[in-house]
Protein backbone atom coordinates (compact mmCIF):
# COMPACT_ATOMS: atom_id res chain seq x y z
CA UNK A 1 0.00 0.00 0.00
CA UNK A 2 1.27 3.32 -0.97
CA UNK A 3 2.80 5.36 1.75
CA UNK A 4 2.01 8.82 0.13
CA UNK A 5 -1.89 7.26 0.18
CA UNK A 6 -1.55 6.65 3.94
CA UNK A 7 -0.70 10.31 4.52
CA UNK A 8 -3.71 11.71 2.80
CA UNK A 9 -7.00 12.29 4.32
CA UNK A 10 -9.77 10.65 2.82
CA UNK A 11 -10.98 14.69 1.67
CA UNK A 12 -7.30 15.28 0.28
CA UNK A 13 -7.30 12.11 -1.96
CA UNK A 14 -10.75 13.35 -3.18
CA UNK A 15 -9.67 16.65 -4.04
CA UNK A 16 -6.43 15.58 -5.65
CA UNK A 17 -9.09 13.29 -7.76
CA UNK A 18 -11.07 16.12 -8.49
CA UNK A 19 -8.17 18.18 -9.73
CA UNK A 20 -7.68 15.60 -12.16
CA UNK A 21 -11.30 15.14 -13.41
CA UNK A 22 -10.95 18.97 -13.79
CA UNK A 23 -8.42 18.44 -16.45
CA UNK A 24 -10.58 15.83 -18.11
CA UNK A 25 -13.32 17.85 -18.33
CA UNK A 26 -10.98 20.38 -20.00
CA UNK A 27 -11.13 18.51 -23.37
CA UNK A 28 -14.77 18.74 -23.59
CA UNK A 29 -15.15 22.46 -22.64
CA UNK A 30 -12.74 22.46 -25.73
CA UNK A 31 -15.08 20.43 -27.98
CA UNK A 32 -18.11 22.15 -26.88
CA UNK A 33 -19.77 24.34 -29.59
CA UNK A 34 -23.35 25.42 -30.90
CA UNK A 35 -23.65 22.99 -33.88
CA UNK A 36 -26.62 19.98 -33.82
CA UNK A 37 -25.86 16.68 -33.37
CA UNK A 38 -24.94 14.49 -36.20
CA UNK A 39 -28.15 12.11 -35.57
CA UNK A 40 -30.86 13.04 -33.49
CA UNK A 41 -30.00 10.43 -30.74
CA UNK A 42 -26.20 11.22 -30.32
CA UNK A 43 -24.92 13.52 -27.67
CA UNK A 44 -22.72 16.89 -28.53
CA UNK A 45 -19.97 17.47 -26.86
CA UNK A 46 -22.34 20.34 -25.06
CA UNK A 47 -24.54 17.57 -23.80
CA UNK A 48 -22.72 15.86 -21.81
CA UNK A 49 -20.94 18.98 -20.29
CA UNK A 50 -24.48 20.04 -19.29
CA UNK A 51 -25.20 16.12 -17.65
CA UNK A 52 -22.02 16.32 -16.00
CA UNK A 53 -22.89 19.70 -14.30
CA UNK A 54 -26.28 18.21 -13.38
CA UNK A 55 -24.07 15.83 -11.35
CA UNK A 56 -21.94 17.85 -9.68
CA UNK A 57 -24.52 19.92 -8.28
CA UNK A 58 -26.74 17.23 -7.08
CA UNK A 59 -23.34 15.65 -5.54
CA UNK A 60 -22.58 19.15 -3.39
CA UNK A 61 -25.76 19.22 -2.43
CA UNK A 62 -25.60 15.69 -0.95
CA UNK A 63 -22.39 16.36 0.34
CA UNK A 64 -23.93 19.45 2.26
CA UNK A 65 -26.91 17.62 3.44
CA UNK A 66 -25.38 15.06 5.07
CA UNK A 67 -23.06 17.36 6.19
CA UNK A 68 -25.64 19.41 8.05
CA UNK A 69 -27.69 16.76 9.45
CA UNK A 70 -30.45 16.98 6.73
CA UNK A 71 -32.21 14.55 4.30
CA UNK A 72 -29.89 14.64 1.23
CA UNK A 73 -32.13 15.95 -1.78
CA UNK A 74 -33.28 13.49 -4.87
CA UNK A 75 -34.06 13.87 -8.26
CA UNK A 76 -37.76 13.98 -9.31
CA UNK A 77 -37.68 10.33 -11.17
CA UNK A 78 -36.51 6.96 -9.59
CA UNK A 79 -36.08 5.90 -13.16
CA UNK A 80 -32.57 6.54 -14.63
CA UNK A 81 -33.23 7.07 -17.99
CA UNK A 82 -36.56 8.72 -17.19
CA UNK A 83 -34.19 11.15 -15.22
CA UNK A 84 -31.59 11.78 -17.96
CA UNK A 85 -33.93 12.20 -20.62
CA UNK A 86 -35.14 15.33 -18.31
CA UNK A 87 -31.94 16.60 -17.86
CA UNK A 88 -31.23 16.25 -21.62
CA UNK A 89 -34.37 18.13 -22.79
CA UNK A 90 -33.88 20.99 -20.24
CA UNK A 91 -30.47 21.84 -21.29
CA UNK A 92 -30.50 20.91 -24.99
CA UNK A 93 -31.57 24.84 -26.18
CA UNK A 94 -28.31 26.26 -23.75
CA UNK A 95 -25.59 27.74 -25.73
CA UNK A 96 -22.10 25.84 -25.73
CA UNK A 97 -21.10 29.33 -23.62
CA UNK A 98 -23.79 29.21 -20.96
CA UNK A 99 -23.26 25.25 -20.46
CA UNK A 100 -19.85 25.01 -19.99
CA UNK A 101 -19.69 27.95 -17.91
CA UNK A 102 -22.55 25.52 -16.13
CA UNK A 103 -20.20 23.18 -16.22
CA UNK A 104 -17.39 24.85 -14.71
CA UNK A 105 -19.56 26.45 -11.82
CA UNK A 106 -20.84 23.01 -10.29
CA UNK A 107 -17.37 21.35 -10.57
CA UNK A 108 -16.51 23.90 -8.15
CA UNK A 109 -19.26 23.66 -6.29
CA UNK A 110 -18.94 19.64 -6.06
CA UNK A 111 -15.14 20.75 -4.59
CA UNK A 112 -16.11 23.05 -2.45
CA UNK A 113 -18.57 20.69 -0.91
CA UNK A 114 -16.05 18.28 -0.36
CA UNK A 115 -13.26 20.99 1.22
CA UNK A 116 -16.14 21.71 3.96
CA UNK A 117 -16.55 18.04 4.75
CA UNK A 118 -14.24 16.47 7.31
CA UNK A 119 -13.81 12.57 7.44
CA UNK A 120 -16.40 12.09 9.91
CA UNK A 121 -18.73 13.70 7.38
CA UNK A 122 -17.40 11.73 4.36
CA UNK A 123 -17.70 8.87 6.07
CA UNK A 124 -21.53 9.16 7.10
CA UNK A 125 -24.00 7.11 5.26
CA UNK A 126 -25.12 8.50 1.95
CA UNK A 127 -28.81 8.10 3.64
CA UNK A 128 -30.99 6.54 6.67
CA UNK A 129 -30.14 2.95 6.35
CA UNK A 130 -27.26 2.66 4.23
CA UNK A 131 -24.15 1.23 4.54
CA UNK A 132 -22.49 3.20 1.74
CA UNK A 133 -20.55 6.23 2.69
CA UNK A 134 -21.60 9.56 1.43
CA UNK A 135 -17.85 10.22 0.03
CA UNK A 136 -18.95 7.34 -2.84
CA UNK A 137 -20.92 9.70 -4.30
CA UNK A 138 -17.61 12.15 -5.15
CA UNK A 139 -16.68 9.88 -7.63
CA UNK A 140 -19.75 8.80 -9.46
CA UNK A 141 -20.21 12.69 -9.99
CA UNK A 142 -17.00 13.82 -10.64
CA UNK A 143 -13.91 12.39 -12.09
CA UNK A 144 -15.44 9.17 -12.79
CA UNK A 145 -18.29 10.64 -14.40
CA UNK A 146 -16.26 12.99 -16.22
CA UNK A 147 -13.97 10.27 -17.33
CA UNK A 148 -16.75 8.17 -18.63
CA UNK A 149 -18.09 10.90 -20.94
CA UNK A 150 -15.25 11.68 -22.13
CA UNK A 151 -14.27 7.61 -22.93
CA UNK A 152 -18.21 7.97 -25.15
CA UNK A 153 -17.22 11.31 -26.97
CA UNK A 154 -13.87 9.66 -28.15
CA UNK A 155 -15.71 6.77 -29.12
CA UNK A 156 -18.22 8.15 -30.74
CA UNK A 157 -15.47 10.25 -32.47
CA UNK A 158 -13.65 6.76 -33.46
CA UNK A 159 -10.70 8.02 -31.29
CA UNK A 160 -10.22 4.45 -29.71
CA UNK A 161 -6.88 5.61 -28.45
CA UNK A 162 -7.98 8.70 -26.38
CA UNK A 163 -11.50 6.84 -24.92
CA UNK A 164 -8.09 4.14 -23.44
CA UNK A 165 -6.21 7.28 -22.63
CA UNK A 166 -9.50 8.21 -20.73
CA UNK A 167 -10.65 4.95 -18.97
CA UNK A 168 -7.10 4.44 -17.59
CA UNK A 169 -6.88 7.89 -16.25
CA UNK A 170 -9.87 7.39 -14.39
CA UNK A 171 -8.42 3.84 -13.24
CA UNK A 172 -4.90 5.24 -11.95
CA UNK A 173 -5.94 8.09 -10.32
CA UNK A 174 -8.31 5.87 -8.36
CA UNK A 175 -5.55 3.56 -7.14
CA UNK A 176 -3.08 6.21 -6.54
CA UNK A 177 -5.27 7.82 -4.18
CA UNK A 178 -7.98 5.61 -2.32
CA UNK A 179 -7.41 2.58 0.42
CA UNK A 180 -10.80 0.95 0.10
CA UNK A 181 -10.50 -2.07 -1.22
CA UNK A 182 -13.86 -2.33 -2.45
CA UNK A 183 -13.60 1.15 -4.45
CA UNK A 184 -10.29 -0.16 -5.83
CA UNK A 185 -11.58 -3.84 -6.80
CA UNK A 186 -14.92 -1.76 -8.67
CA UNK A 187 -11.91 0.60 -10.18
CA UNK A 188 -10.32 -2.52 -11.21
CA UNK A 189 -13.91 -4.07 -12.49
CA UNK A 190 -15.01 -1.03 -14.40
CA UNK A 191 -11.46 -0.96 -16.13
CA UNK A 192 -11.81 -4.52 -17.32
CA UNK A 193 -15.58 -3.36 -18.76
CA UNK A 194 -14.08 -0.72 -20.81
CA UNK A 195 -12.05 -3.73 -22.72
CA UNK A 196 -15.10 -5.92 -23.06
CA UNK A 197 -16.58 -3.53 -24.62
CA UNK A 198 -14.16 -2.25 -27.25
CA UNK A 199 -13.25 -5.88 -28.01
CA UNK A 200 -9.54 -6.02 -26.05
CA UNK A 201 -10.39 -9.40 -24.76
CA UNK A 202 -7.43 -10.53 -22.79
CA UNK A 203 -6.94 -7.36 -20.94
CA UNK A 204 -10.22 -7.39 -19.98
CA UNK A 205 -10.26 -11.02 -18.69
CA UNK A 206 -7.44 -10.39 -16.31
CA UNK A 207 -8.35 -7.27 -14.90
CA UNK A 208 -12.45 -8.56 -14.48
CA UNK A 209 -10.53 -11.75 -12.82
CA UNK A 210 -8.30 -9.24 -10.54
CA UNK A 211 -11.28 -7.58 -9.62
CA UNK A 212 -13.22 -10.82 -8.64
CA UNK A 213 -10.18 -12.12 -6.44
CA UNK A 214 -10.05 -8.31 -4.45
CA UNK A 215 -13.61 -8.49 -4.32
CA UNK A 216 -15.06 -11.91 -4.74
CA UNK A 217 -18.77 -9.79 -4.15
CA UNK A 218 -18.31 -8.23 -7.26
CA UNK A 219 -19.50 -11.62 -9.07
CA UNK A 220 -23.38 -10.79 -8.25
CA UNK A 221 -22.62 -7.84 -10.91
CA UNK A 222 -20.65 -9.58 -13.40
CA UNK A 223 -22.79 -12.55 -13.84
CA UNK A 224 -25.61 -10.15 -14.83
CA UNK A 225 -23.08 -7.42 -16.67
CA UNK A 226 -23.98 -6.96 -20.25
CA UNK A 227 -20.80 -5.75 -20.47
CA UNK A 228 -18.72 -9.07 -20.06
CA UNK A 229 -21.10 -10.82 -22.34
CA UNK A 230 -17.89 -11.82 -24.89
CA UNK A 231 -15.76 -12.56 -21.56
CA UNK A 232 -17.76 -14.36 -19.11
CA UNK A 233 -17.01 -17.58 -20.41
CA UNK A 234 -13.82 -16.81 -19.64
CA UNK A 235 -13.78 -15.14 -16.56
CA UNK A 236 -15.97 -18.14 -15.25
CA UNK A 237 -13.37 -21.23 -15.00
CA UNK A 238 -10.90 -19.35 -12.54
CA UNK A 239 -13.60 -17.19 -10.53
CA UNK A 240 -16.96 -19.81 -10.06
CA UNK A 241 -18.79 -17.24 -12.19
CA UNK A 242 -21.94 -18.97 -13.13
CA UNK A 243 -23.64 -17.77 -16.44
CA UNK A 244 -27.41 -16.84 -16.22
CA UNK A 245 -29.21 -19.15 -17.81
CA UNK A 246 -26.54 -21.36 -17.57
CA UNK A 247 -25.16 -21.05 -21.22
CA UNK A 248 -21.30 -19.43 -21.45
CA UNK A 249 -21.91 -15.94 -23.41
CA UNK A 250 -20.70 -15.78 -27.22
CA UNK A 251 -20.42 -13.28 -30.10
CA UNK A 252 -18.36 -9.88 -30.13
CA UNK A 253 -19.39 -6.50 -27.94
CA UNK A 254 -21.32 -3.17 -29.59
CA UNK A 255 -19.05 -0.75 -30.09
CA UNK A 256 -21.37 1.74 -30.78
CA UNK A 257 -21.75 4.74 -28.52
CA UNK A 258 -24.65 3.22 -27.08
CA UNK A 259 -22.46 0.70 -25.50
CA UNK A 260 -22.37 0.80 -21.27
CA UNK A 261 -18.85 1.01 -20.73
CA UNK A 262 -18.55 0.47 -17.57
CA UNK A 263 -20.63 1.93 -14.52
CA UNK A 264 -22.45 -1.66 -13.52
CA UNK A 265 -19.95 -1.24 -10.07
CA UNK A 266 -20.90 2.83 -9.63
CA UNK A 267 -24.62 1.54 -9.45
CA UNK A 268 -24.71 1.59 -5.59
CA UNK A 269 -27.42 3.14 -3.42
CA UNK A 270 -24.92 6.40 -3.41
CA UNK A 271 -24.72 7.50 -6.94
CA UNK A 272 -26.76 8.35 -9.53
CA UNK A 273 -26.07 6.44 -12.65
CA UNK A 274 -26.04 8.74 -15.62
CA UNK A 275 -27.80 7.04 -18.71
CA UNK A 276 -29.88 8.66 -21.38
CA UNK A 277 -30.69 8.39 -25.24
CA UNK A 278 -27.91 6.50 -26.67
CA UNK A 279 -25.48 6.95 -23.76
CA UNK A 280 -25.75 3.93 -21.18
CA UNK A 281 -23.71 3.61 -18.24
Amino acid sequence: MSSNRNQRSLRESLLTALAVGRQMEAALIVASNDSPPREPDRWTARDHLAHIGHYCDYGAAVLDAVRQGVVPPEDAESDIDERNARVLAENRHLAATQVNEWARETYDRLAAAVEQCSQSHLLRPRSVGSDVAVWRVVPGCGWGHVGQHLVYWHLGCDDWSAAELAARRVHDVEMANFDDERFRAGSVYNLGCFYATTGRTAEAVGLVREALTRAPELGDTARHDADLVAIRHLVEPHTGLAHPGGQPASGAPSMSTSTRISGSVRRDPSVPTPSAGTVRW
